[in-house]
């Protein structure tokens, strides 16, 4: 049995603009997400089809703990914002940092994330 106190997070940091930047799956991200596409399951869809749309949008949730203002309850940066920070020579990295971010977020799931990851790797093969 593993000793929580040995567990140390992992930080998922992804390149926008020039600037490392933290992701973060918080329920704040999820809640963001949610509102975009209604439940949560779209996280594996979208890092699964590989829509640059979708990507965006995971990647502007994943920062909410840097942009959400809390009083506002409104993001102060717009998921095409993002969109302008991202390089399209990355989306491999881009996904690896999503799939980190999330295993990161969620550790009890990373069986889960695993087996979805094993399948999209088996499809770009």
């Amino acid at each position: 049995m593993s000793n929580l106190e040995d567990v140390k997070p992992r930080k998922t940091k992804l390149n926008l603009g020039g600037e490392e930047v933290e992701l973060i799956f918080d329920f704040n991200a999820f809640a963001l997400i949610e509102d975009k596409y209604e439940n949560i399951d779209a996280v594996f869809e979208a890092i699964d089809s590989g829509s640059i749309k979708k990507l965006r949008d995971l990647i502007w949730a994943g920062t909410s703990h840097r942009y959400l203002d809390e009083e506002t309850e409104k993001m102060s940066i717009t998921p095409v914002g993002i969109g302008k920070l991202l390089r399209l020579d990355n989306i491999q990295g881009i996904q690896q940092a999503l799939v980190d971010a999330i295993k990161t977020s969620m550790p009890e799931a990373e069986e889960v994330v695993d087996r979805e990851v094993d399948e999209i790797v088996k499809k770009q093969d």
